[in-house]
């Protein structure tokens, strides 16, 4: 399994390459990251006792992103910044409203859930800040998803991407 090829990697310092006949040493530090319990993991025999001793060297627990509210600006300031630059657009600023929905919603995905947003809100936003209503629908409504397709206004979207090809 993948788990005993990271194991012997990391207690021999070595590897062979696919298809490979010469053991290749190697100088590696490991980061790992998981959302699930692995002490459960190992007494359900879906994760290797031998590779967790192994791996858990340093420990840390962060919290999920709907229990670091406070985070929430400083993320969403820096996602927002990264994407404007890669469409290279101005910086952009969130709206107090729309901030607070920000951090009333809780961020099931996480902070890439946020990321993505921000990244969604700067390709599709037509002005220079970003308003609660430029905000996806769930986020709006606090979380809630809409229980119908929802129906898209062609004006607005023919008006949008008439600016967007302007700005290019």
């Amino acid at each position: 399994t993948s788990q005993a090829k990271i194991l012997r990697v990391l207690e021999e310092r070595e590897l062979t390459r696919l298809g490979g006949k010469k053991n290749i040493p190697v100088d590696i530090r490991l980061i790992s990251a998981t959302n699930k319990d692995l002490a459960l993991e190992i007494e359900q025999e879906r994760f290797r006792k031998d590779l967790y001793y192994r791996i858990n060297v340093v420990h840390l627990v962060i919290p999920p992103l709907r229990e670091r509210a406070d985070d929430i600006p400083l993320l969403a300031r820096s996602f927002l910044d990264i994407n404007a630059r890669k469409l290279a657009r101005e910086p952009l600023e969130l709206s107090d409203k729309a901030l607070s929905a920000l951090k009333r919603y809780h961020w099931p995905g996480n902070v890439r859930e946020l990321e993505n947003e921000m990244e969604r809100v700067v390709a599709l936003s037509s002005s220079e800040g970003i308003a609660f209503a430029d905000l996806s629908e769930h986020l709006r409504n606090g979380g809630k998803r809409p229980s119908t397709h929802p129906v898209v206004n062609t004006d607005n979207l023919v008006e949008m991407e008439k600016n967007l090809i302007r700005k290019v």
